[in-house]
């Protein structure tokens, strides 16, 4: 983690840095992998974040069609509200169109079985990071309150203005009316998603170099060139430890991976490990649901990681989780059997997370050690059940 981030710095997605890390990561994964691949791609990398400027505009110009048309009003802030849940929450990429291409790269390390090829064990990180959430850093947790009142405002908007032509529209009583007072006190609100991320690239040592560094040290762990007796830690599974690129862009990297490998992966089983923010011992936790993408991990992949926990005296915290998305749910968005394992809390703002303080020094050592002793124990597990 820190070599990476003395040597490259931050990694926003697409970037030169995000490159030469991957080519960086490549090189040393070419010491223990059978043989590594890169996958290039290409994906509009402003695309998420951008669109929170086009929400915000759509909101306003809702607010002002208002005294023009009340039902065309509605129909704005109805599909101004659908494409915010669409696009941005549920990670469904409906005005990619929008925004130009970026190219990117995947880092895919294969580590061969001793023996026939039976499954598939992708064990995953991803190596950029973002640009800081600027309200964060500065307001805590009123910061991430602003944000949650943005999408409130635009997701709100709608019922309001349908509330208000059930009740007869312009003839309606004023109480039904008082609503766009309320609304256009709280548009300045706008700023927030307007201006959400400043230029300032964070060094992403918890997101996610914490999980590039499981990874990794998982594939070395269980390669024949790096074990003293050189025989394969698998006997039938196929050991792909990938390097995603553009996860903070929305999922690019793992999303162009399903897209280009999953024919292929379905017909073997096939699981991907995924690990993100791998920061604390205690807070080790199964992602079981992922809310926003909208996606429920398998109980056979989850039943298994809490058995993986239990053999490294490690509590099986488990539970969904409440914001955002992780690489994992590309894989499920397509029909492919995934988890992801996290090491913050989900119920508390950690103040690392998207900002400048996130440095490897508030990553517990213990914490990358327990993970990568439990992605071990699941990756043996696995190849054992085939």
């Amino acid at each position: 983690m820190e070599d990476i981030i003395a040597r490259f710095g931050g990694r926003l997605a697409g970037s030169v840095e995000e490159k030469h890390a991957q080519e960086y990561l490549a090189q040393k994964m070419e010491a223990f992998c059978s043989r590594v691949v890169t996958q290039p791609f290409a994906a509009p990398m402003e695309s998420m974040h951008g669109a929170l400027k086009l929400f915000t505009i759509g909101f306003l110009l809702s607010l002002a069609l208002y005294w023009a048309s009340l039902p065309l009003a509605f129909a704005l802030a109805v599909a101004n509200a659908v494409l915010l849940v669409g696009h941005f929450l549920t990670y469904r990429y409906w005005l990619d169109g929008l925004f130009k291409k970026t190219p990117s790269t995947n880092v895919l390390g294969i580590v061969e079985p001793k023996n026939t090829t039976r499954s598939v064990l992708v064990v995953a990180g991803h190596t950029d990071s973002t640009t800081e959430y600027w309200w964060w850093y500065r307001f805590k947790e009123l910061g991430v309150g602003l944000s949650l009142g943005c999408a409130g405002v635009i997701l709100l908007l709608p019922a309001f203005m349908l509330l208000h032509l059930i009740a007869g529209g312009a003839d309606a009583p004023w109480i039904f009316k008082a609503y766009w007072w309320v609304f256009a006190l709280l548009s300045p609100i706008g700023v927030v998603a307007f201006f959400m991320r400043s230029k300032l690239v964070v060094p992403g040592a918890q997101d996610n170099l914490s999980g590039i560094t499981v990874a990794y040290e998982t594939g070395r762990a269980l390669a024949a060139k790096t074990r003293a007796d050189k025989a394969p830690g698998l006997e039938n599974t196929l050991l792909v430890v990938a390097a995603f690129g553009a996860e903070e862009a929305g999922l690019r990297g793992s999303a162009a991976f399903v897209e280009e490998f999953g024919p292929a992966l379905k017909s073997l089983p096939c699981v991907c490990l995924n690990f993100d923010g791998i920061m604390r011992q205690k807070d080790l936790r199964i992602i079981d649901t992922e809310i926003f993408p909208l996606v429920r991990y398998p109980k056979s992949a989850v039943n298994r990681l809490k058995k993986a926990f239990g053999k490294c005296g490690q509590k099986p915290l488990c539970g969904p989780l409440p914001f955002g998305a992780t690489d994992a749910a590309a894989f499920a968005m397509k029909g492919l059997d995934a988890v992801s394992v996290i090491g913050l809390s989900n119920t508390k703002l950690d103040y690392s997370y998207h900002t400048r303080l996130d440095t490897p020094d508030r990553v517990e050592e213990s914490a990358l050690e327990k993970a990568v002793e439990i992605a071990v124990e699941f990756a043996k597990d696995w190849d054992k059940s085939h």
